[in-house]
C-alpha cells in the first residue's frame, strides 16, 4: 500500500512539473529582480514558451513592455542530468540558464536596453534627471547558489550617455566591470570618451551593503549642480568642475 502511494505521489509531482505554466518564469524573474522586471502575457509552459519582458517604471509604478522573450528546454542537457534552458531575447544572441541542486548559472548573456531603465532605480534625485543612451549588459558566466552567493563576471557599457537638463550634450561613454567572488561584488567604472570623464571603484557586500568612491570632472555648468542633487556624497575640489564622491549605506 505504501509503495503504491509513493509511486502515485511521484507520478503526480512529475505531472505537475511537466504541466507547469509559463507564468512560473514570471514568478522567478520578479523574485530575482526584486520586482524590477516581470513577464507579460506568458504563453506555453515552463519548458517552452514566449512572453513580453517588462520593466517597472518607478515614477508610475506600472510595468512597461521592453522586448519579446522566448525559451526552450535543452533536451540534450537532460540526458546529462542538467536542467538547461535556451533563452532568446529580440535583438540579442541566445543565452542559457541552468539549474541544479547547488544553484543556478547563466552563460553568454547579452542584454541591450535603454540606460534610463537602470538609472531610474537610483533612489534619489539623480535617478530622476531624465537619462538617455543605450546600455549593453554582458556576462560570460555567472553562478549563484540558492542562497544568493554568486561567482562570475558582468560588464555594462553605457553608450551615448545624456541627460534632459543638458539637451544635445554627450556626457560620455562609460564601462562598468564587476566581478563576483563568494557573494562579494567588486566593480570599477571607467570612461571611454565624452565631456564628463568618470572613474570609480566600489564594492557590494552580502546583505546589500554598498560602498563606492571616485572622481569626475567636466563643464562646471553641469557638474556644479551635483552637490545639490546628490547631497552628502559629492564634494567639490580646488579645481572648478572637478569633484570627488564617496557613498556607503
Amino acid at each position: 500500500m505504501l509503495r503504491r502511494l509513493l509511486i502515485w505521489v511521484v507520478l503526480f509531482l512529475a505531472g505537475v512539473i511537466v504541466l507547469a505554466p509559463a507564468a512560473c518564469w514570471d514568478s522567478v524573474i520578479r523574485r530575482v529582480s526584486h520586482d524590477n522586471f516581470a513577464l507579460l502575457a506568458p504563453e506555453g509552459s515552463l519548458w517552452h514558451g514566449t512572453a513580453q519582458l517588462a520593466v517597472l517604471d518607478p515614477s508610475s509604478g506600472r510595468l512597461r513592455p521592453l522586448m519579446p522573450l522566448a525559451w526552450n528546454i535543452n533536451g540534450r542537457a537532460l540526458f546529462r542530468g542538467v536542467m538547461l534552458w535556451d533563452f532568446s531575447i529580440a535583438g540579442s544572441p541566445p543565452f542559457s540558464l541552468g539549474a541544479s541542486f547547488e544553484g543556478a548559472a547563466v552563460r553568454a548573456l547579452r542584454l541591450d536596453l535603454p540606460a534610463r531603465f537602470a538609472m531610474e532605480r537610483i533612489p534619489n534625485a539623480v535617478g530622476r534627471l531624465g537619462w538617455h543612451g543605450d546600455m549593453r549588459i554582458v556576462s560570460p558566466t555567472l553562478r549563484c547558489t540558492w542562497g544568493g552567493v554568486c561567482n562570475g563576471s558582468v560588464s555594462a557599457d553605457w553608450m551615448g550617455a545624456a541627460v534632459d537638463i543638458f539637451p544635445g550634450r554627450h556626457l560620455g561613454d562609460y564601462k562598468l566591470a564587476a566581478t563576483a567572488t563568494d557573494g562579494t561584488i567588486d566593480f570599477v567604472m571607467t570612461t571611454g570618451s565624452g565631456e564628463v570623464p568618470i572613474s570609480a571603484q566600489g564594492k557590494l557586500a552580502p546583505g546589500g551593503k554598498v560602498s563606492v568612491s571616485g572622481k569626475l570632472s567636466g563643464d562646471p555648468a553641469f557638474t556644479d549642480r551635483l552637490p545639490n542633487i546628490a547631497r552628502g556624497w559629492v564634494q567639490r575640489t580646488e579645481t572648478r568642475g572637478a569633484f570627488t564622491f564617496n557613498y556607503a549605506n
